[in-house]
């Protein structure tokens, strides 16, 4: 378990709050915090349609990590903890707009 880890979603949102994922990372790491739970339900700080892309992730991971942070978990914003071992963004597990998990593909 990685941590502290601080869940952002309570800080995304117009001034005085943070719309960037660098400016969330700058607060919490001013916070002694040491992780973030990242929401998934919010595009300006993981875009879900994206995420497959190694290069945007990676972005993600380095922003984070100038600021001595790392990933903790991903979460939809009605509470569902997930752990990254899921690998949610990737595999889209969950409804960005609702939280809700999405029924798996039949092949």
């Amino acid at each position: 378990m990685r941590g502290p880890s601080l869940f952002i979603a309570q800080y995304i949102g117009p001034p005085p709050l943070f719309e960037r994922l660098a400016d969330i990372a700058a607060f919490a790491h001013g916070l002694g915090f040491r992780a973030l739970q990242i929401p998934v339900h919010d595009g300006r700080i993981l875009d879900l349609a994206r995420a497959e892309d190694s290069d945007y992730l990676q972005a993600i991971e380095t922003l984070l990590a100038d600021h001595g942070l790392v990933i903790s978990e991903l979460r939809p914003q009605r509470g569902m903890s997930v752990h990254l071992s899921f690998d949610v963004a990737r595999a889209h597990l969950f409804d960005a707009a609702t939280g809700r998990r999405v029924p798996a593909a039949s092949a």
